[in-house]
């Protein structure tokens, strides 16, 4: 499940890039970021648990998504506040990959969708 969760993902990289770069995000905008965000880490915490501690799969779309989103120093730091927050949460929920690891999989994988149809709603 996690190449449909990557697939959404890098659906809302695109999505998430500003139409001109000196733009600021409206508060919106930039409540939908965050929550990918944390989406982000929360998959970053759930793919170390079941793949090990190397992998850094989702770390470097997290750093894609800041990269294209060029954000003030108060929003990129927020923006890894969010990863981190998610990354946490999700470690402590599940400190060993779980046997449903699937079903959440596709719960990160819905909520991911969600954020993409927000970011992308006119």
């Amino acid at each position: 499940m996690s190449r449909a969760l990557a697939l959404i993902v890098l659906s809302c990289v695109a999505l998430a890039a500003p139409a001109k770069a000196a733009e600021p995000r409206s508060p919106q905008e930039q409540t939908g970021i965050l929550k990918l965000a944390e989406i982000l880490g929360r998959s970053h915490a759930l793919r170390q648990v079941c793949r090990g501690e190397e992998d850094g799969f989702w770390y470097d779309r997290m750093q894609k998504l800041i990269a294209v989103e060029t954000p003030d120093d108060g929003f990129r730091r927020r923006l890894v506040e969010k990863f981190n927050e998610g990354f946490g949460a999700q470690k402590t929920e599940t400190p060993a990959c779980p046997a449903d690891a699937d079903s959440r999989w596709r719960d990160l994988s819905a909520q991911g969708a969600q954020a993409s149809r927000a970011l992308s709603a006119p």
